[in-house]
């Protein structure tokens, strides 16, 4: 087994049983869903017998839309549909919008302070910006820990 699942399955081991942290960590994430089909090329099964046809990549763009949301053990974020290229401040913007107020609500819950918010490694969640605008909310931020979070 691959050094990073062991890692994994040792850390789900170790938190499994401890519930108090668990609500208080936050995950979230965005995707972007590409308008015009999946990404890259499209492959097909074909007769070997005929000629091949080949699909080529999307060469101006088809549209795309990106959701992001969040959740943990008290509930979800409404999905936010983010629009147009994300950087620091936009993605701050949706965390003004969308995360903020779910922070409100869950510190007014008994037992619940310091709330971890766990996200991945993306370039606009690693930014000083974002880092120093997630801990004016608050926060610790556990991003970039992919294989052993929190």
């Amino acid at each position: 087994m691959p050094h990073h699942k062991v890692a994994r399955a040792a850390f789900a081991a170790i938190f499994l049983s401890k519930t108090r942290i668990w609500r208080r960590v936050i995950f979230s994430d965005e995707k972007k869903f590409n308008l015009d089909g999946p990404g890259g090329y499209q492959y097909y099964w074909h007769d070997v017998r005929a000629d091949t046809e080949l699909y080529s990549k999307r060469v101006s763009g088809g549209g795309s839309v990106i959701v992001w949301a969040r959740m943990n053990a008290h509930g979800k974020t409404d999905i936010a549909i983010l629009e147009g290229r994300q950087d620091s401040a936009c993605y701050t913007h949706t965390l003004d919008n969308y995360l903020a107020p779910f922070i409100e609500n869950l510190r007014e819950n008994p037992g619940i302070c310091n709330p971890i918010f766990q996200q991945d490694n993306a370039s606009i969640h690693e930014s000083r910006f974002t880092k120093a605008h997630i801990e004016a909310m608050g926060l610790r931020n556990s991003s970039g820990r992919l294989k052993a979070p929190i």
